[in-house]
């Protein structure tokens, strides 16, 4: 396979010698992506605390970006022996503003237990506004809402989850980093084929591929498009192939809702 190289097309023409001839591309090329432009991948298996409320789920990212999970949570107070705990379920989005990958959760609880000795019951919701933390590769921000406690005998209270800091790990298999692959058929200046985008955690999304050569510019311009259940997840580059390898100029996209773009602004 042809390896793709994302480097500056200015950075190549430094370190060769002499002028290269270009070349319409054709046959199997791959990129690694390591640094420069990231995807984050949200999907797997997590913990979080908040205050004495523990919560153990597994989400899951689609292509558009959309959050969907589900877990259980575990209430307990060892002063007062209280102890509640249940099903949970997530629903939420990631987007992008700029270079900040934003995460917004709404988990809802339903569980039952014991207060003071007495049946017990709970219903709760939370909402948790977050970003990505790229370096230290941890969800961080704040988490809100509302309890309500129904116990035998003491009747219903209902009361709200003043602001608490999140700080919740990311799969340790998440970096950020991410490989396309190529592949491309010609009929004279068109392009068609298949691509696939490779995560870091190994999940993968084929992409169908076309897009045309500009004899004059020597230039490739490239449309990928998810398929089936993949459709949300496009993208666009501008390349130039020499000696059997490829350089990406210019990238642009939406791959798991987040906003890609290549060299960043």
């Amino acid at each position: 396979m042809k390896t793709l190289q994302a480097v500056w097309v200015t950075s190549l023409m430094v370190v060769t010698a002499s002028p290269l001839q270009a070349e319409m591309a054709s046959g199997d090329y791959s990129v690694a992506f390591n640094g420069n432009v990231n995807v984050w991948d949200l999907s797997g298996t997590t913990s979080q605390e908040l205050g004495n409320i523990l919560l153990d789920y597994s989400l899951n990212t689609d292509a558009s970006g959309k959050l969907t999970g589900q877990g259980h949570f575990y209430f307990s107070d060892n002063d007062s022996g209280d102890q509640i705990s249940g099903p949970l379920s997530f629903s939420g989005t990631v987007k992008s503003a700029g270079t900040v990958v934003r995460v917004n959760l709404n988990i809802k609880m339903n569980g039952e237990g014991q207060v003071q000795g007495a049946p017990a019951t709970l219903k709760g919701t939370i909402k948790e506004n977050l970003e990505v933390d790229e370096l230290d590769r941890q969800l961080i921000g704040a988490a809100s809402g509302k309890v309500s406690v129904a116990v035998v005998g003491l009747g219903r209270h209902t009361g709200s989850i003043p602001p608490i800091e999140i700080a919740a790990p990311i799969d340790p298999d998440m970096t950020g980093g991410w490989d396309l692959s190529v592949n491309l058929s010609t009929n004279r200046t068109a392009y068609s084929g298949t691509a696939a985008i490779l995560l870091s955690n190994g999940r993968s999304f084929p992409l169908a591929a076309n897009g045309s050569y500009a004899v004059k510019t020597d230039l490739s311009k490239l449309y990928l498009k998810g398929i089936e259940l993949n459709r949300a997840i496009t993208l666009s580059l501008t390349t130039s192939s020499t000696d059997g390898q490829m350089i990406v100029g210019k990238l642009s996209g939406k791959v798991l809702g987040q906003k890609l773009r290549f060299p960043t602004p």
